[in-house]
C-alpha cells in the first residue's frame, strides 16, 4: 500500500489512528510505503526510513541510524537537537532556532 502524506492536515488523534492502522496492516504481512514529512512520526512508526534531498537518497535504514544530527542538518539545513531513547528507543528530533532569529 502506498500512502502519500496520509497524516497531513489531521489532528494528532487521527494521525496516530492512521499510523497505527498502517502498522497493524504491516504486521499482518502487507507492505506499506508512506511519505511522511514529520520526522518524529516517521521515527515512532516506521522501521526503515529513506531520507531524500533533491530526489537523491541521502541515508536509509533504521530510525536510529538515519535521524542523526549530521543527516538531518544535511537534508534540511537546520541543526537539530536529537533526544535518544524516546518512544521505544527511537530518536526524537527537535529543530533548533537559527542564531539571531
Amino acid at each position: 500500500m502506498l500512502l502519500d502524506e496520509p497524516i497531513s492536515h489531521l489532528d494528532i488523534q487521527h494521525q496516530i489512528e492512521i499510523l497505527e492502522l498502517a502498522g497493524k496492516m504491516a504486521k499482518e504481512g502487507k507492505s506499506i510505503v508512506a511519505v511522511l514529512h514529520d520526522l518524529n512520526f516517521a521515527s515512532m512508526y516506521c522501521d526503515h526510513l529513506i531520507m531524500l534531498k533533491d530526489g537523491a537518497i541521502v541515508a536509509q535504514g533504521e530510525p536510529q541510524k538515519v535521524l542523526t544530527e549530521e543527516i538531518v542538518k544535511k537534508v534540511y539545513g537546520v541543526k537539530p537537537f536529537i533526544i535518544d531513547g524516546m518512544n521505544g528507543n527511537r530518536p526524537y528530533v527537535l529543530p533548533l532556532k537559527k542564531q539571531g532569529a
